[in-house]
């Protein structure tokens, strides 16, 4: 019998502000003061409400766009926040450097690239200022010490810093490498500095160049998580098996938060038989980071093999929900359906997996055995046919239907 083919991969808490008679608010300036007064007790929302009102009274009220702007960042409305440090910028006629270095972060973590690396030019080639604001910078699932610095201190390295992470992804390593050689020089206690040439390095294929940042990294903060998860993952490339599982146990022990540890040492459990382990570390790993599709799937794959086929679907389709054009997680679904002979909808979601993929060689041919299954041999000769072409190598057996 042929089988398909798989492939693995509120708290309400009371407050004056709130409470307030908003009746009594009636000026732009009175509606800007309340947004300043609500951001800074942390009713980003109600400072959002507050700030648009005065901008609507006077359009041309600066220091507005400078509060909404931080207020839509702390809510995470990424591109609202981005649009109103841009609009301050235009309108200002003072050169804040901290409101610019807000915007260079803002395209760097919408990967607008081009636009970061300006910004990030503009600022090495711009006096601090007299700006006495305070910038932090923490990682993004809480692990490790804050990062505090002021556009007034020493703060070159870490614009060299982001301008080596830009570089990075756009795989220009020689570049990011250079950049990130002067962070290092301007400051060589940063450990991130050292994570991130790192990652250079390891594009560039300087696997040893990249263990011993990832190293070093560690010497200036021993509970680095992501040193720690970096190093097992070369590690594990190196085929040293032990030690990179070493280091994703303490990856974890150093930074519970930290999704990427978990679902590392999900695959070791998986490659070891031990799929309730497995199981407990994609578990872990999509409680830190609920949105990500990879976690699902491959936790849908874990429930598939212990027997869990409503458990596997549930996840599949939450993969699928988060994003769309998953081809993987289609095929993953298509397949269960399949095994549970749902044949109809089995070819549904091949032909998504193919709409997204016309270049899935694996699914042309999945998707033949299930037209076969519902007498549809037309369909299953001509997805055959596809499937050879793309490489995949069709039994006589299988040609002869």
């Amino acid at each position: 019998m042929i089988r398909p083919v798989t492939l693995f991969l509120i708290l309400i808490v009371y407050s004056p502000l709130i409470a307030q008679n908003t009746n009594k608010l009636t000026t732009a300036n009175d509606y800007f003061y309340a947004g300043e007064n609500a951001h800074e007790q942390g009713y980003d929302k109600k400072a959002l409400a507050f700030y648009d009102e005065c901008l609507r009274l006077r359009a041309s009220f600066t220091e507005a766009y400078r509060g909404r702007a931080t207020a839509n960042e702390a809510l995470e409305n990424l591109q609202e926040a981005l649009r109103d440090y841009t609009l301050y910028l235009e309108l200002t006629s003072e050169d804040r450097s901290d409101i610019l270095f807000s915007r260079a972060v803002l395209h760097f973590r919408l990967q607008h690239y081009k636009q970061a690396r300006e910004d990030f030019i503009h600022l090495l080639r711009m006096p601090p200022g007299e700006t006495n604001t305070i910038i932090f910078r923490q990682d993004q699932f809480g692990g490790g010490t804050d990062k505090i610095f002021t556009m007034q201190g020493s703060h070159k390295s870490t614009l060299y810093d982001y301008l080596g992470q830009i570089e990075t992804k756009q795989k220009h390593y020689s570049t990011a490498i250079a950049y990130l050689d002067t962070a290092i020089s301007k400051n060589p206690r940063e450990a991130n500095t050292f994570i991130h040439r790192g990652l250079a390095f390891e594009g560039a294929g300087d696997i040893e160049g990249a263990t011993k940042d990832y190293q070093a990294a560690l010497t200036v903060d021993p509970s680095n998580s992501l040193a720690q998860y970096n190093l097992a993952q070369v590690q594990g490339r190196k085929g040293e098996t032990l030690q990179a599982q070493d280091f994703i146990d303490k990856a974890i022990e150093s930074n519970p938060l930290l999704p990427y540890p978990y679902a590392q040492r999900a695959q070791f459990n998986m490659s070891k038989g031990n799929l309730k382990g497995a199981l407990a570390d994609y578990d872990s790993a999509i409680k830190t980071n609920p949105v990500e599709a990879i976690y699902y799937l491959n936790r849908g794959l874990v429930k598939e093999r212990l027997n869990d086929p409503k458990g596997a679907n549930e996840d599949y389709t939450i993969a699928i929900e988060l994003k769309e054009d998953f081809d993987k997680a289609w095929f993953a679904r298509a397949n269960l359906c399949a095994k549970l002979n749902k044949f109809p909808e089995a070819i549904d979601d091949y032909t998504i997996t193919i709409f997204h993929n016309p270049l899935f060689g694996a699914a042309h041919f999945n998707r033949a055995l299930a037209y076969q299954h519902i007498g549809k041999t037309k369909e299953a000769c001509d997805d055959l046919t596809k499937a050879e072409e793309l490489g995949m190598t069709i039994q006589a057996s299988v040609n002869s239907m």
